[in-house]
Order: C-alpha cells, then structure tokens, then sequence
C-alpha cells in the first residue's frame, strides 16, 4: 500500500521531484501541498484504492504513514459493512 501511495504522491506533486518521498514525508508542510492539490490527491486515492475519505482525514500533519493508516481503517470498516 505505502509504494502505491509514494506512487500517487509523486504524481499529484510532480513539481517537486527533487524532494524524497518516505514514509515520513509531510504532504502538507514538505511538499507544500495546495488545497486544490489535496483534494486531486484525496480523488486518486479514492478512485486507487475504492474507497470514500474526508477531506478532514487530512487537515492535520498528515506523513504518508498518516495516509497509509487512515486507508488501511477505512479498508478494513469497508470490510465490516
């Protein structure tokens, strides 16, 4: 799951390549992440991984372990419906 989201990262924030993509990078603060980027980002997501996410998973610090983990609770409610 972590390749694929480094994956759509560095797509979204195609102006920033020469920032490393880790687990511990802040899409917001590093990358300096646009509100209309982070909603491109939230869409790809969405239609990656088929899912449903709150624009307000994301208002805080939000690392692409942060991405991971809220992706991998929304998954498994998804499971449980």
């Amino acid at each position: 799951m972590k390749e694929k989201v480094i994956e759509i990262v560095r797509e979204v924030y195609a102006q920033t390549p020469e920032i490393e993509i880790t687990g511990d990078t802040d899409i917001i603060n590093d990358l300096g992440s646009s509100s209309l980027e982070m909603l491109i980002f939230i869409n790809e997501l969405e239609e990656n991984f088929k899912v449903v996410l709150k624009p307000e998973y994301f208002s805080q610090k939000c690392t692409v372990d942060d991405v991971c983990a809220i992706l991998s609770e929304v998954l498994k409610k998804n499971e449980n419906l």
